[in-house]
């Protein structure tokens, strides 16, 4: 399935393109969007007044210092952890063997040496393959510049 929120915040000046995209990427056979968000939100667990309590995880503290901090950001059988690097600085990790995918939230720098970003659409994201090294750069000497790297999934 295909999130709701495709290329949020991207501006579609074609109309028929934006229903096309609409239909085949958000609606995805359903009528309409109130359908979708029926079919598509659990509304019981997103309104249980425990909700908190039984599902929010504080993200993990990993690594840290002066460059900024690696934090865990996914459980059970998803694993998944956020680099936060400060202005001008640099994060360094081995290979551990597996692939791994990128998502530039925030900020602008290098991944392996090419530009990531999160303005452009074609460098928001990328793909680290097995026993490759990791090296992620802020091209910025004052924002942050902040990556989820996503792992593959824990056999259940």
């Amino acid at each position: 399935t295909a999130l709701p929120i495709w290329r949020l915040g991207e501006k579609i000046d074609d109309s028929m393109e934006m229903r096309e995209l609409k239909e085949g990427i958000q609606l995805k056979g359903l009528s309409n969007e109130e359908t979708l968000f029926e079919e598509a939100v659990d509304w019981e667990t997103n309104l249980d007044p425990d909700y908190k309590r039984k599902w929010h995880r504080v993200c993990d503290v990993l690594d840290e210092g002066a460059w900024g901090r690696r934090v865990r950001l996914f459980y059970s059988e998803f694993y998944g952890e956020g680099i936060v690097l400060n202005g001008g600085s640099k994060w360094a990790g081995r290979s551990d063997g597996k692939p791994k995918a990128g998502v530039v939230w925030s900020g602008f720098g290098t991944v392996n040496g090419a530009e990531v970003g999160h303005e452009g659409w074609n460098a928001r994201e990328f793909l680290v393959v097995p026993d490759f090294d990791l090296e992620i750069m802020n091209r910025s000497p004052d924002a942050q510049l902040i990556v989820f790297l996503i792992f593959p999934m824990v056999p259940v």
